[in-house]
């Protein structure tokens, strides 16, 4: 005799909701158009000047966009989401990219985090989806393997991330918050 739990999602909209949250967490997530239309203005000539030199650097795996609140510091972000538009220099990157941390949403969690770059890494180097299988507890060992992939291939990353502080508490309990994933990648080939 079946459960009555089996039979949950049977339903099509609770079906289609797990499918959505079971690919967001998987990784497949876009902010793109989110930060597009949030962007209030052009970056100021000074500001993209600063952001370019900071980007032509090859050895900088990590800019601060320091910003006071209301400042619009998420019109950085899609500055490097339309480069040509803005006079933003990303020519040496693979791919720009960005996330949006959340608190209380998926995109808080360090292992959709961690699945977010694994993506993007898989799309760079044109492998098939979900390549790198990651689990909870090796999300170090399964991140450092694809970086080395990254690195080899002599490809780089550009990830434009908003509210990384709301990625200090890990979501739901997971072993790792967003903001350890940040730290696994003070150097390599991915800029943030």
């Amino acid at each position: 005799k079946e459960h009555p739990i089996s039979l949950l999602f049977q339903q099509e909209s609770l079906r289609i909701w797990y499918e959505r949250y079971e690919r967001e967490r998987k990784g497949h997530l876009d902010f793109r158009q989110t930060f597009l239309e949030q962007a209030t203005e052009k970056l100021p000539e000074a500001i993209v000047m600063d952001l370019n030199h900071a980007l032509e650097k090859d050895d900088n795996s990590m800019i601060l966009i320091r910003a006071y609140p209301g400042c619009c510091k998420i019109n950085v972000i899609a500055a490097l989401l339309e480069p040509e538009k803005n006079g933003v220099h990303t020519q040496s990157f693979a791919l720009t990219t960005c996330y949006q941390v959340i608190q209380g949403q998926l995109s808080q969690s360090g292992v959709t985090f961690c699945n977010f770059l694994l993506r993007s890494i898989e799309k760079v180097l044109e492998l098939p989806d979900e390549h790198f299988k990651l689990s909870a507890d090796q999300v170090a060992n399964t991140l450092s393997e694809a970086l080395q992939a990254l690195a080899n291939a002599k490809k780089r990353i550009l990830v434009g991330i908003e509210n990384l502080h709301q990625g200090q508490i890990p979501y739901r309990n997971e072993p790792i918050s967003a903001l350890e994933v940040y730290r696994m990648l003070a150097s390599g080939p991915i800029t943030l």
